[in-house]
């Protein structure tokens, strides 16, 4: 949370707010696919819902991108699994970090800009985050999981406090470190685990998405010549 002259930034929702449903219903969603593929690995369920049937139709594959780009041909599933990648898991350890993420940041989100708005950064993270991924990585695995969004609610959330702070005059200090702290991050976790299962150019091309997103999804500020600082 950001306070500045005795106001709560943007991306900061009342302590007794409630995380919306739309959001719970997400993560409930993810849960629900998640334990679907565990169950047909053991034949509890269709082999459709297999690990490698879902990413088959729903996870983002780089080299798709790659043939695409170069002229050999767009496969249909390209364009679907930049955002249908977010929803698949590879492990309840995985998924519980991003629901975590998710939901917190969503619900800043969601209190300042509406849940239209929340969802909609949701979607175009993930596939900014999917294309990122698909021009700088050379994975030979798919990429899925939601990080590539959350990282997106985390590019808007900083941008919006950014611009609060300079219409206030105070110091972007602040905002820096947190710029600073998310390169870092992901450079140690490229680096320091030599990028093994870590898709860091969907965390970066998200949060970049993301902060690029909150000049078209302001948030709603009670303090009219303040948002018109803002807007302007």
């Amino acid at each position: 949370m950001v306070v500045v002259a005795n106001r709560i930034a943007p991306g900061s929702p009342p302590a007794n707010a409630r995380v919306h449903p739309i959001l719970w219903c997400m993560v409930a969603l993810w849960v629900v696919i998640h334990g679907m593929s565990l169950m047909a690995e053991l034949g509890a369920a269709s082999a459709l819902l297999q690990p490698w049937a879902l990413y088959t139709m729903f996870a983002f594959f780089d080299v798709k991108l790659s043939f695409a780009l170069a002229g050999r041909g767009l496969d249909p599933q390209l364009i679907w699994s930049t955002v249908t990648h977010a929803f698949l898991h590879g492990s309840w350890l995985h998924l519980g970090l991003n629901a975590a993420a998710f939901l917190g940041l969503g619900h800043a989100l969601s209190r300042d800009a509406g849940i239209g708005p929340t969802m909609a950064i949701f979607a175009l993270t993930a596939a900014a985050g999917a294309l990122s991924f698909g021009v700088v990585a050379e994975a030979e695995v798919p990429l899925i999981g939601a990080s590539g969004a959350v990282f997106g609610y985390l590019g808007t959330l900083t941008a919006w406090q950014a611009r609060w702070l300079a219409a206030k005059g105070a110091s972007l200090d602040p905002i820096w470190a947190r710029v600073a702290g998310v390169i870092a991050i992901n450079a140690i976790m490229a680096f320091g685990f030599g990028g093994i299962a870590v898709a860091w150019e969907a965390h970066l091309g998200g949060f970049a998405a993301g902060w690029a997103l909150a000049y078209l999804f302001p948030p709603r500020l009670r303090d009219r010549r303040l948002r018109e600082r803002m807007a302007g």
